[in-house]
């Protein structure tokens, strides 16, 4: 099981390095057609070379990375995707319009689930965009892989009552993976949601698998792999990079600031929790700095604070939302829900309000 783990590694490391050694070329279109064209030739000829000869590593190895660097030039070669179909965007907008029948008291707290739930940031008002982006939040109101994953749990708690014998379990996957795709799919697929779906698909097809152990780096690198696979040039995305690096502190730095925690590290008391969500955030920070100053030119004072505090209540507020908006359009939402819903939104801003005026 463990050269199984080493062996996925070492695929998407070189898969991933074929990408970004072709994304990195200043060159055009011209040049990658014909990169393409040779790089199947090239492939071609290895895998004639490493026939009947075990596969020796270093063949292996390079025929990896040349494979990446076959397929970023492919996708450069060929005629761009079409754009979203036209389902998608007619999905989206009756998502925003049942958030707004919701009907709550308050504006502002209307337009920040729209944003936080579909995306749609436009009738966030300048005070509102402000306060996220200088307490270092602006990243909750992109969907991202946090979305998605909280969306998951909902779906997986709520299925819990078809049962646990394996045919439940394979339809509570079913569903789950099934209405987690359609909700990516609606929202447009970007390159941060397509990471935590895939992530979520493969955390499914592990728990379906008896006897089979699934860790988190072998999701990464698998996840990872099958995302540039069937889209190379995600990767000069600079959600694709952070949501990946922000994974990459998660798989490799936060088990370590974990596992400083004094005395019993299985207890699970409050304090334990607030080390790990600090441990996550500073694990995630870490990783994705040195990118966001480069990109950015600045780095948020007070992302620890902002993320113990915005994080439970942004996760908290989807938990309350989801299902507000999906009984207001059955006619069958209490106005408490609705009034618990107004409530955690006004209380995220007015907290990052405090935080970014420090």
């Amino acid at each position: 099981m463990e050269s199984g783990r080493q062996g996925i590694g070492t695929v998407s490391i070189h898969f991933v390095s074929g990408v970004a050694i072709a994304a990195s070329l200043p060159w055009g279109e011209t040049f990658f057609r014909w990169a393409a064209a040779l790089g199947c030739i090239a492939l071609g000829l290895l895998w004639l070379l490493m026939r009947g000869r075990g596969g020796r590593l270093p063949a292996t190895m390079a025929a990896l990375v040349l494979a990446g660097f076959f397929c970023y030039c492919c996708a450069r070669a060929c005629t761009p995707l079409p754009s979203a179909p036209a389902w998608t965007e007619a999905a989206l907008g009756k998502f925003t319009d049942a958030i707004d029948a919701c009907g709550l008291k308050h504006e502002g707290s209307t337009a920040l689930l729209k944003a936080l739930l579909a995306g749609k940031r436009d009738w966030l008002d300048s005070g509102t965009l402000e306060a996220f982006r200088r307490s270092g939040a602006s990243h909750l109101l992109a969907l991202s892989g946090l979305h998605l994953g909280v969306i998951y749990l909902i779906i997986r708690r709520l299925l819990f009552i078809i049962g646990n014998s394996r045919p439940a379990r394979l339809t509570r996957s079913l569903l789950a993976v099934g209405l987690c795709t359609a909700y990516s799919a609606m929202t447009g697929f970007g390159a941060s949601v397509t990471r935590a779906l895939l992530f979520i698909v493969l955390h499914e097809c592990g728990t379906l698998l008896p006897g089979r152990r699934h860790s988190l780096a072998g999701t990464f690198c698998t996840a990872i792999t099958i995302q540039l696979a069937a889209s190379p040039r995600s990767i000069e995305t600079l959600s694709f990079q952070l949501s990946y690096l922000a994974m990459l502190g998660i798989v490799g730095i936060a088990p370590a600031l974990r596992s400083f925690y004094p005395g019993d590290g299985r207890r699970r008391g409050p304090v334990k929790r607030i080390w790990d969500s600090a441990a996550l955030s500073v694990s995630c920070q870490l990783t994705t700095a040195p990118l966001a100053w480069i990109s950015f030119g600045s780095l948020p004072r007070h992302f620890l604070l902002t993320n113990l505090v915005a994080l439970p209540l942004t996760e908290l507020l989807i938990v309350v939302s989801l299902p507000m908006t999906a009984l207001d359009a059955a006619g069958a939402c209490p106005e408490m829900l609705k009034g618990l819903s107004d409530f955690l939104a006004q209380a995220l801003v007015w907290c990052l309000e405090v935080v970014s005026s420090m």
